[in-house]
């Protein structure tokens, strides 16, 4: 059973090895691996195919490294769709070097998704997004790794905002933390 979770993740991760890694690009270039508690996979047709995991998911390649406790992998002939899900206390963890950078992009929430056909993550639910000392909190978000474009929203598109603990308030804000630029030798014109 051991050889056989080994083989199909080893097979899933070649399937998200291509797209997963668009922000650093030399991990394109490094060995993959998949690990988790238990791996399968069924053809849905001829030209598709879903793999599942369940139990301490851990995907690395190269600076690429995604967690999570379920996930499945849809092999479609056009590219590979991953939802992944946290159970309890354990959220999906997303964390990648930028390309050109010396800082990385870091994500967590209770469930997430990476469609390679579009270079597209999106996570649900308690998300919070971090690159360099820039931290972003709300309930939904999409990043694209190829342009590094963000959007964050403060619910989940198609569902009710959540109420606040607090008297059933609706908390509908997104929270953004900016850190100061760097201060440059130049300094502003002083104004008469």
């Amino acid at each position: 059973m051991k050889t056989f979770a080994l083989l199909v993740s080893t097979a899933m991760l070649a399937c998200l090895a291509s797209g997963m890694a668009r922000a650093e690009r030399a991990d394109r270039e490094q060995k993959a691996k998949v690990s988790a508690i238990y791996a399968g996979w069924e053809d849905t047709s001829a030209t598709e195919r879903v793999y599942k995991m369940e139990g301490d998911i851990v995907i690395t390649q190269g600076t690429l490294r995604v967690t999570g406790e379920r996930g499945v992998l849809n092999s479609y002939p056009d590219g590979r769709l991953m939802e992944l899900r946290g159970e309890g206390a354990k959220q999906v963890t997303f964390r990648q070097k930028r390309e050109g950078e010396n800082d990385f992009v870091e994500a967590w929430a209770d469930r997430g998704d990476y469609d390679e056909r579009t270079d597209t993550i999106r996570l649900y639910a308690n998300v919070r997004f971090k690159s360099g000392g820039d931290t972003v909190k709300g309930e939904y978000l999409t990043y694209n790794s190829v342009t590094e474009k963000m959007e964050i929203r403060s619910s989940i598109p198609g569902e009710r905002l959540k109420a606040a603990a607090d008297g059933g308030k609706v908390d509908n804000r997104v929270i953004f933390e900016i850190e100061p630029r760097a201060p440059s030798d130049k300094k502003a014109p002083v104004a008469k």
